[in-house]
């Protein structure tokens, strides 16, 4: 199961794009461009959107750290809602500088984003969020939209498991994605280092080669047409 809120359920039995999308988390990124869907995806006739428009998101700003084929596979996977309008960057580690108060002054009424981060190994990760980072939050935030993406050693996606709220936690010290026993991923204060571990909110394997990692660079990339919030979102004591 990829998605659990129930519009992206009934929009998945009506639709046969969201299904294609999901098939391409497995494919090699040469079967991925082969495919005749892969530009134009069917569309329910009650969507507000042409079946002419183009359903995956381009990155507009050039990314630092992401090649154009992993920027094509990182918009094969998200779900239909976000897949309209274009990426802009938001935040860069290497053109903005290390302060949490310009990454936060940058992306509090951003919406939904993906942060994606290198480390000193060269390896990239990230996650998707499907809400705007928050200064302060003493309990967790977000939906069941969010995923955690790497492409160490190949590219792989770790959605939310069923009924999981331990999604997005953030402060002025540090952001943080899944829960548990461990965080997903945790970036510390000023992007210095960060962390990965196994977590019961995505089970998903540590997304580096090593659970503590130091940055080399991150990016926040945002939508320039705002995708419609997801009404089953979770806030959590």
């Amino acid at each position: 199961m990829f998605e659990f809120c129930a519009c992206c359920r009934t929009r998945r039995k009506s639709e046969g794009d969201v299904l294609m999308a999901r098939k391409y988390e497995t494919m090699q990124l040469t079967e991925v461009l082969q495919q005749p869907s892969y530009k134009t995806l069917p569309l329910d006739t009650t969507e507000r959107y042409s079946r002419e428009v183009l359903l995956f998101p381009e990155f507009v700003d050039q990314s630092s750290i992401l090649s154009s084929e992993q920027q094509t596979l990182l918009a094969c996977v998200l779900s239909v809602r976000y897949r309209v309008g274009n990426f802009s960057r938001l935040y860069s580690l290497s053109h903005d500088g290390s302060s949490f108060h310009t990454f936060y002054r940058r992306v509090t009424t951003a919406g939904p984003n993906l942060l994606i981060c290198k480390d000193q190994y060269h390896n990239i990760f990230g996650c998707f969020a499907s809400d705007s980072w928050k200064t302060v939050s003493r309990c967790f935030y977000g939906s069941p939209a969010c995923f955690l993406f790497t492409f160490y050693p190949t590219f792989r996606v770790f959605r939310a498991q069923e009924k999981e709220i331990a999604l997005m936690k953030s402060d002025r010290e540090s952001i943080c994605m899944g829960g548990g026993d461990a965080w997903g991923l945790q970036l510390q204060k000023d992007f210095l280092v960060g962390s990965s571990s196994r977590c019961s909110t995505f089970n998903n394997d540590p997304l580096t080669c090593t659970e503590e990692f130091q940055l080399l660079d991150v990016e926040v990339f945002g939508w320039k047409f705002q995708p419609q919030p997801c009404q089953n979102r979770y806030t959590s004591l």
